[in-house]
């Protein structure tokens, strides 16, 4: 198996000193993780706040999509962004984001599909 680093070596993207390439992958996932727990915790903010539409366009079913947002989707939200503080969660910034991707798009299908009209709405 390939590693990535190993495809930026064939490319010729390397730093002449190692110890400059080893500093510069610490800062850059420093900051890195920093931006992306900001927009975990505001992402999960912001997506549970709809639950204000969904009681909008069907409150009948928003109960349902009430829990979908609040209990699923935005606490793995932020419970990632405390893993990223980790050195586990570190190592495995990019799967932790990835999963948080996927989580939010079953998500918005699952409450799209339950609400009147959801996918009307969502088009």
């Amino acid at each position: 198996m390939v590693r990535r680093q190993d495809w930026l070596v064939r490319l010729g993207l390397k730093f002449a000193d190692p110890a400059d390439e080893a500093e510069f992958s610490e800062r850059f996932l420093s900051g890195w993780i920093v931006a992306c727990q900001a927009l975990l915790v505001g992402g999960a903010l912001f997506y549970y706040s709809f639950f204000v539409w969904d009681a909008l366009i069907d409150p009948v079913h928003a109960g349902i999509t009430h829990v979908i947002r609040g209990l699923i989707v935005a606490p793995v939200l932020v419970i990632s962004a405390v893993i990223l503080l980790s050195r586990w969660g570190r190592r495995h910034a990019e799967v932790i984001m990835l999963v948080n991707m996927i989580t939010g798009h079953i998500g918005l299908v699952c409450i799209y599909s339950i609400l009147a009209g959801g996918y009307r709405y969502a088009a």
